[in-house]
């Protein structure tokens, strides 16, 4: 039979005529104090808390002032050159901090703006901030189908599903991978057949999302601070129309359009 021993317990005692020591490496481990904080610093180095930390939320769910532009017949049927003009004079500035949006409708996010004939939807949030050196970075997260561009204050701070280069307002977003319009054996996903619970993962593809983006304290303002949103189209994909579904003898009666998202 083997035997284990297991030690429970050490203890070391020095005998009384035992010379004591005294340490001679300095000490790594210091507190100091930062504008009345106590804060530990280990090797120079600050130690990082890891509770919750208490930081200025400014969520994304509004109010904001929206205004929808929608494809425009006269753009597309006729010369640009004489078209685009009065559609740039009517939105020049939108993403301004000084851009007079009061003829806007006010809303509350998220922004449902689901429509066959609509090129681009314009938001505009406002928020104060009493010392932009106070205040420091921000954090910018936000999730969008299409492409979107993010300004502060007029200066562009990010962009996602975009090409370079500033857009027209009729310009679309970047296409789109094969896998947000079909499922792993190339049939269209349905709507109201279990498809979006069954390749939830794969329709991510779908949703465009910007993450703890940085937006730089040198862009806030002393007061009034205006984010403005620009959210372009996806062009739709030709597997809209080259494409069946899994059930198609069930689903042919549908017109194309009912699998457009």
């Amino acid at each position: 039979m083997k035997r284990m021993i297991v030690l429970t317990s050490l203890i070391l005692s020095a005998s009384a005529g035992a010379q004591a020591q005294t340490a001679t490496l300095e000490a790594t481990l210091e507190l100091r104090t930062i504008d009345g904080v106590t804060v530990p610093y280990q090797n120079g180095i600050p130690v990082p808390a890891f509770e919750k930390q208490q930081r200025t939320m400014i969520p994304l769910s509004g109010p904001w002032r929206k205004e929808r532009f929608y494809a425009n017949d006269a753009l597309t049927l006729s010369s640009r050159a004489a078209a685009m003009p009065a559609l740039l004079n009517e939105a020049k500035g939108r993403e301004g901090r000084d851009f007079d949006d009061s003829a806007w409708a006010r809303t509350r996010g998220p922004v449902p703006a689901a429509s066959a004939e609509m090129a681009l939807l314009c938001l505009r949030g406002k928020f104060a901030v009493r010392d932009p050196a106070a205040a420091g970075d921000l954090k910018l997260s936000l999730e969008v189908k299409g492409g979107t561009i993010v300004y502060l204050n007029g200066r562009e701070v990010a962009r996602q599903g975009m090409p370079d280069g500033k857009p027209a307002l009729d310009d679309p977003a970047t296409d789109y991978p094969e896998e947000a319009y079909l499922d792993p054996e190339g049939f269209l996903y349905r709507n109201g057949w279990g498809d979006d619970v069954n390749f939830k993962e794969r329709l991510r593809a779908r949703i465009r999302s910007l993450h703890d983006v940085t937006v730089p304290a040198a862009a806030l303002r002393k007061g009034t601070n205006v984010l403005a949103v620009e959210i372009h189209r996806a062009a739709a994909s030709e597997l809209l129309l080259t494409r069946k579904t899994r059930d198609w003898s069930r689903e042919a009666w549908r017109k194309r359009g009912h699998f457009w998202w």
